[in-house]
């Protein structure tokens, strides 16, 4: 597994990131029929939390094998993978929406494995106006990009942990993230909130889609950020 994924520019087409999916792939479709999403020349890239919680999680291995789609490691991937490691972690696994794994085939259940483990901690994407950075949760307190790809490259439990879970930054009463000069902006998805929220060169983008069914204005954003961008 490599805990950082860069991207070359996508010359012939468009890249756009989805915020977090948890088994809402009809919904995911319908977003992409809406932007008329290319397969052949398009690229997707997801926040992470690609299962539990929404009714379609055990699609999910169908979507990772795309080519045209990319994902980053979330929480949820995580307490998948923490689960098989460890099966005592069940119960917090399950009151997190990972019941769906019950109905998974036991043949099938080590490809969803092999599949988590490979997702990235980080991606970087080039684009024709400098570098995006993808990561499930937040930058790390006092981190730029550049310094987060150094300790993930590195190894270091505690900045994977913080880019998993941390929701230090999204506040709006919190510290305004800085990731530096070289890359052009951040997406994270993680803390579900209304809008899509922006704080210095950071947006989050969980917008609550597998909640929709229960809270109207829940939903899933998608953005597009080559060759325009909500951030543009």
């Amino acid at each position: 597994m490599a805990a950082v994924q860069k991207f070359a520019p996508n010359e012939s087409g468009r890249d756009f990131v989805v915020g977090d999916i948890h088994g809402t792939f009809p919904e995911l479709e319908a977003k992409l029929s809406e932007v008329q999403f290319d397969v052949a020349s398009d690229r997707l890239f997801s926040v992470g939390d690609i299962v539990d919680r929404g009714p379609a999680s055990a699609d999910a291995l169908e979507w990772w094998n795309l080519p045209w789609f990319h994902a980053c490691r979330g929480n949820h991937e995580q307490l998948l993978l923490d689960c098989h490691r460890d099966p005592t972690r069940w119960s917090l696994w399950a009151m997190n929406g990972g019941t769906w794994w019950v109905d998974v085939p036991a043949a099938r259940r080590d490809a969803f494995v092999e599949a988590c483990l490979a997702l990235p901690f980080a991606m970087e994407v080039e684009t024709a106006r400098g570098p995006i950075g993808i990561v499930h949760a937040d930058l790390p307190r006092g981190c730029t990009w550049d310094g987060l790809l150094d300790a993930l490259n590195r190894g270091d439990r505690d900045v994977m942990a913080e880019v998993l879970w941390s929701r230090t930054h999204v506040r709006e009463d919190g510290p305004v993230p800085d990731p530096g000069e070289r890359i052009r902006h951040v997406y994270c998805g993680h803390t579900v909130i209304g809008q899509p929220r922006t704080r210095g060169k950071v947006t989050w983008i969980d917008t609550g889609a597998c909640y929709a069914d229960r809270f109207p204005p829940a939903r899933l954003t998608l953005l597009e950020f080559h060759p325009g961008g909500a951030d543009a």
